[in-house]
């Protein structure tokens, strides 16, 4: 139960950290989200005031509210809390996090994991919370969000605190949890969150950064496209090149888009280049004193097909750095990759995977610029539409089942288009609740498979006191009719000591 009683600097740090994390939900999810919508937690013995406060308050998209995992004493004590979300999803995840007194750093959470479940069964990609997937904001350091691109298909993730790794009288915070999506024009729901997005919806405009493509001569036409709206044509001559400003793009990248051509086509995405022909597609790498390339036979014809390329860069490693440094490199030549592995996929088949490897002139000059070239050999028809880039190489799963999220089911493998996000979930048939109906004017039904026998049931209202509680004999729960309309918390623990939180709306 929170109290609700501030001090003027109190407030205040109420405040900022309200602001804080609302700035990061504005640039971590600019697109629609889906946040969990119940949760499950447990507490294992042995271990002293372990314990798990407020635990529907992870629960849904409010900002002031949290629910806090606390450690106590003990070797062998664990606790756990699972989000649920009320689909199967291959979208980034996000998670906000904090701490109660003092500093939020990922050596304070170096023995907390977290993986992602299809329902009760682990995706096996449970990991430590890291430096590599959480940021701390750049203000008072008490507050963060994990960052995941689940590799399997996820309904729900689970976040474990062993005992030992938070010292006594420290708590997590756990805000929210939300997948993020990013919704096109023709409502393909694609992965959040691109870099660029190039609709070319009748311009060259780019809709996330303002990076916009401008002719080096006549204007380019467009046309109505068999993927999302019009479609880029681009001109049949060398000299008719689409350039954008300076863009500072990473190394690891995923380049996707749509595209036909006659005779040719290249794109240059900062510095990395694809050359696209009847028989062929080229990467190319650029950086100083150096330009590597590869060249995979794929017979793409003069159909409309999806590509996607991705872009894994490796780097020195610290000792190696300080080596290339000592032999005459600046710190900008020793810091590029010394290896780029590229794979390909068309239509969602990944054709090739293969490294570049990178021997770098350390006396060459830096680059001085990095843009966006479109470019159309000659006496081609070319036409490309649907431009995404993003800052990081998505799942094997995602690249697969990406050209399904259009409305094109001879460019999708399965011949089926399948969005990236499930219309229902797949979860095992173990532990699921259900409430029904939700809105409901007082009577609610559970169904699934948890055990009634033993089960007891409270009701908390949003500011977290209890208003019901009842032990269950049957499925059907009526509220008491003096209960005024809203939402409120409806916590079920089970005799086995398991728990599950839904939020219920109460009308009249």
């Amino acid at each position: 139960m929170k109290t609700h009683l501030f001090s003027g600097s109190c407030f205040t740090k109420t405040a900022l950290l309200v602001s804080l994390l609302y700035l990061m939900s504005s640039l971590f999810s600019a697109q629609p989200s889906t946040y969990a919508t119940s949760e499950a937690h447990t507490v294992s013995a042995p271990c002293l005031g372990c314990s798990i406060q407020n635990p529907q308050n992870a629960v849904g998209n409010n900002l002031t509210n949290y629910s806090s995992l606390k450690m106590g004493i003990g070797l062998l004590g664990k606790v756990e809390k699972t989000l649920i979300f009320p689909a199967t999803s291959l979208q980034k995840l996000a998670i906000h996090i904090g701490t109660g007194n003092g500093e939020l750093t990922a050596a304070l959470l170096s023995a907390a994991t977290i993986e992602t479940m299809n329902g009760n069964v682990s995706n096996g990609d449970s990991r430590i919370i890291d430096s590599q997937i959480l940021t701390i904001n750049a203000g008072p350091g008490d507050n963060g969000v994990i960052q995941l691109r689940p590799s399997k298909s996820y309904d729900r993730v689970k976040i474990s605190l062993n005992a030992g790794i938070l010292s006594l009288n420290r708590e997590l915070r756990i805000y929210y949890a939300y997948q993020s999506a990013f919704v096109t024009p023709c409502a393909a729901i694609l992965p959040g969150d691109p870099y660029l997005y190039y609709p070319f919806d009748g311009n060259n405009e780019e809709i996330i950064r303002n990076l916009d493509l401008y002719p080096s001569s006549p204007p380019n036409s467009f046309q109505n496209s068999l993927v999302c709206g019009k479609a880029l044509i681009i001109p049949s001559s060398l000299s008719e090149i689409l350039e954008s400003e300076h863009l500072p793009m990473n190394y690891e990248k995923t380049i996707s888009f749509w595209a036909s051509t006659t005779s040719g086509l290249t794109l240059g995405i900062a510095d990395t280049e694809i050359d696209i022909t009847l028989d062929s597609i080229k990467v190319r790498a650029f950086g100083p004193g150096y330009q590597v390339s590869k060249r995979v036979p794929v017979y793409t014809s003069t159909s409309l097909h999806h590509y996607s390329i991705t872009v894994l860069p490796t780097f020195r490693t610290p000792i190696e750095k300080t080596l290339c440094e000592q032999q005459g490199g600046t710190s900008y030549d020793c810091s590029v990759p010394t290896k780029e592995t590229i794979s390909i996929y068309m239509d969602g088949v990944k054709w090739s995977s293969f490294p570049l490897i990178i021997q770098p002139d350390i006396s060459a000059p830096e680059p001085d610029d990095q843009s966006i070239i479109l470019n159309a050999f000659p006496y081609s028809s070319t036409i490309i539409d649907e431009l995404l880039v993003y800052d990081e190489v998505l799942p094997d799963e995602v690249l697969k089942n990406l050209p399904c999220a259009y409305n094109l089911p001879q460019n999708c493998p399965s011949g089926n288009p399948a969005p990236l996000v499930s219309a229902m979930k797949t979860t095992p048939a173990e532990n699921i609740l259900t409430l029904s109906p939700n809105p409901t004017k007082g009577r609610i039904i559970l169904d699934g498979n948890i055990p009634i026998a033993g089960t007891e049931i409270f009701v908390n209202n949003t500011f977290g006191k209890e208003v019901f509680r009842k032990k269950l004999n049957s499925k059907t729960v009526d509220l008491p009719a003096t209960l005024p309309e809203g939402i409120y918390l409806m916590t079920l623990q089970t005799q086995d000591g398991k728990v599950y939180t839904h939020k219920i709306i109460l009308t009249k």
